[in-house]
């Protein structure tokens, strides 16, 4: 028995509702970064020389998502090359101030360094977190504390404490603050990191970003 085309264009207009319903429920989203120093976690990840880094991610209403990300890195003597991180997460809005937030990172690279697998869980209230992370092939986990201090819509302050606990050695410490200004797409930023291990330094850095 053929369809009348009457009852062909509802079929077609109730798909193309369905499909339009699903994808309001995604969001996408990606942003570039030229920074004069990648630091990671207080630590010199490019031997101060500049980094490119860029990722992108997509999310659903239901607070999972899964992104990208990727820089350039050298850890010194000829360990370098770019470093590419697969992101997976989910996240629960309690409230306008609760959140909760679990996820997974795999961290590779095109150099010697080895790929790690980490887990996180977090806590957000009213501009104040707290993430506890553990890698599964490092041995090590570290506790992240932020404070977001916002001016107004385009400016804020972040502050930034952690504390790494690897099995083998000691644990050590680093902190940051860093000032932000956003221009419709574009946002500059600026700040300081210390660490506190052995032979680690000091560093002011700069950079600035473009979401797409």
């Amino acid at each position: 028995m053929k369809l009348k085309p009457v009852r062909l264009s509802i079929i077609a207009l109730c798909g193309l509702s369905s499909l339009s319903a699903l994808a309001s429920e995604f969001n996408h989203g990606g942003e570039a970064t030229i920074v004069s120093q990648y630091i990671f976690r207080g630590l010199d990840a490019s031997q101060e020389d500049p980094a490119l880094q860029a990722g992108y991610d997509v999310s659903h209403s239901s607070g999972f998502s899964a992104g990208i990300w990727g820089s350039n890195y050298d850890f010194g003597g000829n360990e370098d090359g770019v470093e590419l991180d697969l992101i997976a997460g989910y996240s629960y809005n309690v409230n306008d101030a609760l959140s909760f937030s679990a996820g997974v990172t795999e961290y590779t690279y095109s150099g010697d360094s080895k790929s790690t697998t980490e887990f996180n869980i977090g806590v957000a209230f009213s501009g104040v977190s707290a993430t506890y992370y553990s890698d599964q092939d490092l041995d090590s986990d570290y506790i992240e504390l932020g404070y977001e201090l916002a001016f107004n819509q385009s400016s804020s302050l972040d502050f930034h404490a952690g504390r790494a606990m690897p099995d083998v050695g000691d644990d050590s410490n680093d902190f940051a603050i860093t000032y932000s200004y956003s221009i419709k797409r574009f946002k500059l930023f600026a700040g300081f990191t210390s660490h506190d291990a052995p032979g680690s330094d000091e560093y002011f850095f700069a950079g600035a970003t473009v979401s797409f």
